[in-house]
């Protein structure tokens, strides 16, 4: 059985080799950032993106640059 702290490492350390264009679940951006998914979501400079119904993301491109401090988190 895989555990989910193992899962979410391997997603954080993965995070780098998504292409820009990528949509980034909620959850793993605010693990990428620091932040609390509350706070992800209402970010001003993280719009969200429907992948399916009731599943959002961010912008992997919109991420990294947040990430930078190239947007005031």
């Amino acid at each position: 059985m895989i555990d989910t702290t193992d899962r979410l490492r391997k997603a954080i350390e993965g995070f780098n080799s998504l292409p820009d264009e990528a949509i980034s679940p909620t959850k793993l951006t605010a693990l990428y950032l620091g932040l609390s998914e509350r706070t992800v979501r209402r970010h001003p400079h993280l719009p969200r993106y429907q992948v399916s119904l009731g599943r959002y993301g961010q912008l992997v491109a919109d991420v990294r640059k947040v990430g930078r401090g190239g947007a005031a988190a």
